[in-house]
């Protein structure tokens, strides 16, 4: 297998495109400039390949239940919901501009399902885990072990489960790392669900990016939320600290 470099998180916020104006609105979506390249590693294509970021669709629009507006599988056409000519204009708009986005994923997986060996990629399973091992490996050190292990974990399951095909899984774990493991993993689950929420609460992004017009309320609701968190409820320690990697820093 040919060697070969692929940027390892290709999405919108690593997209850099000139300013907008009235003469360039399509033509300047057409040699973007690619930044993040940050762990980027020269390996063979079936061991990093992935549908990238920036033509996933990450639901925004959800109903009271929690369930996402639109039911959307990736390969087929996203139905309308119904309803939808019963909403007011400003609803009908957010729910198209949410249309578009689902179907974008539909018809970027129509282009590699076309090119036969994206397609054996995308519908193996291990490979939803293996493209990320290389990135687990070269930021253990940096984020902890956890994420590989979860990788490593995952991959062994799904290994088993066609070890008709693949032969045995060449590692195994025992019951003391998988308990240790199970503990973190729910340590976590703790941490970004807190995470989320006080998110929400300051008006912020997850790694702290607040919107200048709601600075002077974030830094108000900072202070209060840092007396209100607690390290053993919410999984870890409070993430928005001077000198704190964000919420990477676990």
């Amino acid at each position: 297998m040919m060697n070969v470099l692929l940027h390892p998180d290709i999405r919108a916020q690593n997209l850099m495109v000139p300013k907008l104006t009235a003469e360039n609105d399509v033509s300047r979506m057409k040699d973007p400039c690619f930044i993040d390249w940050q762990g980027t590693p020269v390996l063979p294509h079936a061991l990093q390949w992935c549908i990238p970021h920036v033509a996933e669709y990450q639901p925004r629009l959800f109903q009271a239940d929690g369930r996402p507006v639109l039911n959307d599988n990736g390969f087929e056409e996203v139905p309308w919901p119904a309803g939808f000519d019963q909403l007011n204009p400003s609803q009908q708009e957010v729910l198209r501009a949410e249309h578009r986005i689902a179907t974008r994923k539909v018809r970027w997986n129509e282009v590699f399902l076309k090119v036969p060996k994206y397609a054996y990629l995308i519908v193996w399973p291990l490979q939803r885990y293996l493209h990320l091992l290389t990135q687990g490996i070269l930021r253990a050190t940096a984020d902890g072990p956890h994420t590989l292990m979860h990788l490593l974990v995952r991959i062994k399951i799904l290994w088993d489960e066609d070890s008709n095909e693949l032969g045995p899984c060449p590692y195994t774990f025992g019951s003391d790392e998988l308990h240790r493991y199970q503990e973190e993993q729910e340590r976590l689950e703790r941490f970004d669900d807190a995470l989320s929420r006080l998110s929400i609460q300051l008006r912020c992004t997850s790694d702290g990016c607040v919107d200048p017009e709601d600075y002077e309320f974030s830094m108000h609701e900072l202070a209060r939320a840092r007396l209100e968190w607690d390290e053993v409820s919410c999984g870890g320690p409070f993430p928005f600290e001077d000198g704190r990697w964000g919420q990477f820093l676990r």
